[in-house]
């Protein structure tokens, strides 16, 4: 590979990546406002099936449905 493939590529990596942030941003954005439109109920059954094949997302859900029923800190 050339110095000048190598300058190409990184290039080409650095605005695919950016484009990647960009959904990241838009995909983020999309589920916060699905989890604020979530009943408890759905919630639980999000969690639970979440919890089927990804513990983590499983633990990460739980933190946001505990964080959200409490009190803001003032």
């Amino acid at each position: 590979m050339t110095d000048s493939d190598r300058v190409e590529r990184y290039l080409v990596l650095v605005e695919k990546l950016e484009r990647l942030e960009d959904e990241v941003r838009l995909l983020q954005g999309e589920i916060q406002t699905l989890m604020e439109a979530m009943t408890e109920a759905e919630e639980r059954q999000a969690a639970e099936k979440l919890g089927q094949d990804h513990a983590a997302k499983f633990r990460a859900l739980e933190r946001h449905m505990e964080q959200r029923r409490s009190p803001p800190v003032e």
